[in-house]
């Protein structure tokens, strides 16, 4: 079973609903109307993981020794400045969106995460800062997993670079698991668990209490 551009525009109307507006649906964006609307879902965390230190205070041990007379020991001055070791938190800022692909015939999740100084976070960074272990893999295959079935692609509505999770792995999963009278909304929410099991730590939906709402 696949889901229709029209299915998906009817199921992402009801999902905003029902959650409250934790997701939105995007529908005034004139760059690629054949993609509109699509599902849209940000917010902000904060994280000690990513380290920052304060590049002004910082002396590399040759500079700092250059203040050094010869009768002093490198190893007994404290006169560094303790903020060049400081660790600081830092604002991660998320947003995933999930779009319509004519050519899958299924929503793909496309995602955005980055600092507090617009620097991208790496795959890596990702999985540390949200301490990603999927509870469907064990630790080497959520690795392999995350760095095979998860790649960087331009977003399709507004074209910079983003991670994607590639939609063969989805659709073939939802094929083995929807039944043929499913409704649109419940197609997407298959959807959205299965995402959800995957990325485990990122918590896309409260499944549980979207199933009691809807």
């Amino acid at each position: 079973m696949s889901m229709n551009r029209f299915d998906f525009a009817a199921a992402a109307e009801k999902l905003a609903m029902i959650t409250n507006g934790l997701w939105t649906v995007v529908v005034d964006d004139f760059k690629m109307p054949s993609l509109l609307p699509f599902l849209q879902r940000s917010f902000t965390i904060h994280s000690d993981k990513i380290i920052h230190s304060k590049p002004s205070s910082i002396l590399t041990t040759v500079d700092f020794e250059s203040h050094l007379d010869d009768h002093q020991d490198p190893a007994c001055c404290h006169s560094i400045d303790a903020s060049s070791t400081a660790v600081n938190q830092s604002t991660i800022e998320c947003k995933f969106d999930i779009v319509y692909s004519l050519p899958w015939g299924c929503p793909v999740l496309y995602f955005s995460i980055v600092d507090d100084t617009g620097m991208p976070l790496s795959l890596s960074e990702i999985m540390l800062v949200f301490n990603i272990q999927s509870p469907i893999l064990d630790n080497n295959d959520s690795h392999r997993f995350w760095n095979t079935a998860i790649s960087m692609q331009d977003h399709p509505v507004y074209s910079y670079p983003c991670w994607t999770i590639h939609p063969c792995n989805i659709h073939k999963a939802i094929s083995e698991q929807i039944h043929s009278d499913a409704t649109p909304l419940q197609y997407l929410l298959l959807w959205i668990s299965i995402n959800n099991r995957l990325l485990n730590s990122i918590n896309l939906i409260d499944i549980e209490t979207v199933v009691q709402e809807k």
